[in-house]
């Protein structure tokens, strides 16, 4: 294996690990893309460049008459470096692909790694003005009050591109940072935002985030008259709306939630999941008590088809006052309801009462499947181990995957560990591309648009989704909570007291720091393995 080959699989992991890493803290926002900073970060070198020339057919044709296969490059003169000017200088020219119709003289930002030969990447076609906003944020501290002041002036900025990386720098910063810029929140921007039904659905989950945290009592007639409303469009970003409503009215707002979404049986489901998303913020924030949400939420049970998707829930808030009811919806479970059966067994594992281990009892004898399966949200013999949040068919209930990392630490076998390496690899660039997706430069294809509003690809228009109806125009929800494996549907897998944020679709925190470093450091060992073994191969 070449070096420059194994310094590129190096940076390409340390990328997708970083990304793994990357804590999607914002409660109910969802970033785009990677963001610019984060990006020019994990390149050695990023330059403003301006297009000199594009390959033409004849050259192409050239090429191929010559037997080479390898597609032209377009030519760029660099104005400006903005880092890693000991590798890069104004006035030199570099070649990239590009397949891009951008005119001659059109400036880029182009980035590269693995100097002095750098690799360089795709260009992205930016404005004047985004040369002078990506000039400003290289100055920007890391984190802070100072930098959320910075892109809050850009969300909304005319160059899709500024307006669209300002937006990521919110979504990826966390609620305790929010809270702490609550002074530089712009308060007359965002209700004037809001009350505009064409904004993004993503931008408005965003802004009511924000007037969570800015707003005041003051707000909440209009809070209330959004989700009152019968029109859909008011009620766009949901789950951000209710959880506003909620911060800003407190315990007084729980009877409007309840009774509009949670009691009342003709709500669609995806209405009432993202309204469960909310009141489980305001309970784990501390807005509003576990106990008064916990009657809210308690309301569910007496809809069997739904009532799985607040048991965890009741459980892990140590809520032993509907155990008769969870027996009863395990007992009378039937097609329509029968994935209500693992999380009731997890709620009586979790129970300290005694009637809760004979109803154990009785629930593996009436279904013994369902009670093996429970077993992968429960494990009996050591839960402290178990992973937090795990999902039914999630890599853990995989034990091949175990014997191949069995097999890789032994260092036996080449082929396994070549092997081990190319699935992390490509593991890792699912994930990436699916909670990042790569920025695209103009003519490469279209950008990910901003919205949310694109179908699950389990899900379908106005059909069913484990049973449960969902409408044309309803609200973007995840697709493991409509599947019944949400982290809140394995929440009652946990032992009494311990904790998981089921606020947000996000990994518990210390997951996601030990899990990128334990995978980093074994795709290290492995790389490092292949290259000692190549250097033998070439000795010999």
């Amino acid at each position: 294996m070449h070096k420059p080959f194994l310094v590129v699989v190096v940076l390409a992991l340390g990328l997708l690990l970083s990304q793994a890493a990357v804590v999607q803290a914002c409660p109910f926002c969802s970033a785009v893309q990677v963001t610019f900073t984060e990006e020019i970060k994990q390149n050695e070198v990023a330059v403003i460049a301006t297009l000199v020339s594009r390959p033409d057919d004849s050259e192409k044709a050239k090429k191929a008459a010559n037997g080479d296969l390898s597609l032209p490059q377009a030519t760029f003169e660099i104005v400006e470096v903005l880092k890693g000017d000991k590798h890069a200088r104004p006035k030199t020219t570099v070649k990239t692909l590009y397949f891009g119709e951008a005119k001659v003289g059109t400036n880029f930002l182009i980035m590269g790694i693995v100097p002095p030969k750098i690799e360089w990447g795709t260009p992205i076609e930016v404005s004047e003005r985004g040369r002078a906003y990506l000039k400003d944020v290289m100055k920007l501290p890391a984190k802070g009050v100072e930098r959320l002041t910075f892109f809050q002036k850009y969300l909304q900025d005319p160059d899709v591109l500024i307006a669209r990386d300002s937006y990521d720098e919110f979504a990826t910063t966390s609620y305790a940072d929010l809270k702490a810029a609550k002074d530089q929140i712009d308060h007359a921007m965002l209700v004037t935002r809001l009350k505009d039904i064409d904004i993004d659905a993503s931008y408005r989950r965003l802004y009511f985030t924000l007037l969570g945290i800015r707003g005041s009592k003051a707000d909440v007639p209009m809070l209330e008259k959004m989700l009152k409303s019968k029109d859909r469009e008011q009620q766009v970003g949901l789950d951000a709306l209710i959880a506003c409503y909620l911060t800003l009215n407190g315990e007084a707002g729980l009877p409007l939630i309840g009774d509009r979404f949670i009691k009342d049986q003709s709500v669609e489901f995806s209405d009432q999941y993202q309204a469960l998303m909310a009141l489980r913020f305001v309970a784990e924030e501390g807005v509003i008590s576990k106990e008064k949400v916990g009657e809210v939420l308690r309301l569910m049970l007496e809809r069997p088809k739904y009532a799985d998707q607040v048991i965890p829930d009741l459980a892990r808030w140590k809520d032993w006052s509907v155990m008769e009811k969870v027996n009863d919806l395990f007992r009378t479970a039937d097609d329509n309801s029968l994935w209500v059966r693992e999380p009731a067994i997890n709620y009586m594992r979790a129970c300290p009462l005694p009637k809760a281990k004979e109803y154990i009892i009785d629930f593996e004898k009436i279904d013994p499947e369902a009670f093996e399966r429970s077993k992968g949200f429960f494990p009996l013999k050591d839960p402290k181990t178990s992973p937090v949040g795990e999902e039914k068919n999630s890599a853990a209930q995989r034990p091949a995957a175990d014997g191949a990392s069995s097999s890789d630490a032994n260092g036996s076998d080449a082929a396994n560990a070549k092997a081990a390496m190319a699935a992390a690899i490509e593991t890792l660039s699912k994930d990436k591309l699916a909670n990042n997706p790569p920025r695209l430069a103009k003519g490469s294809a279209p950008p990910m648009p901003l919205s949310d509003d694109s179908s699950s690809p389990n899900t379908s228009a106005g059909g069913e989704v484990n049973g449960r109806e969902m409408s044309d125009d309803s609200e973007p929800v995840s697709t493991d909570a409509l599947s019944g494996t949400d982290d809140s549907a394995a929440a009652a897998s946990l032992p009494v007291g311990s904790s998981i944020a089921t606020a947000k679709p996000n990994a518990d925190w210390l997951t996601m720091l030990v899990l990128p470093l334990a995978v980093g450091l074994v795709v290290t060992v492995l790389v490092l393995f292949l290259s000692r073994g190549s250097e033998k191969h070439t000795a010999r």
